[in-house]
């Protein structure tokens, strides 16, 4: 974000892989690339509250996927 980057997807929930673990993923766009964000288990927790706290703070509008 502090780059000028955006995030341009967003799950509104962890996900549950077929083997049980924590999975979450977010796109982001810089410069017109994008990169995908992938995190499992504590980290994706970490991820997910991250990105909430950030969506909230900036009172960001995305469209959950």
């Amino acid at each position: 974000m502090k780059l000028g980057g955006k995030i341009t997807h967003v799950p509104c929930h962890l996900s549950f892989m077929l083997n049980g673990l924590k999975y979450y993923s977010i796109e982001v766009t810089v410069n017109g690339k994008h990169f995908l964000i992938q995190a499992f288990e504590q980290e994706a927790s970490d991820l997910f509250q991250a990105v909430m706290t950030i969506l909230d703070e900036k009172k960001i509008e995305v469209i959950f996927r």
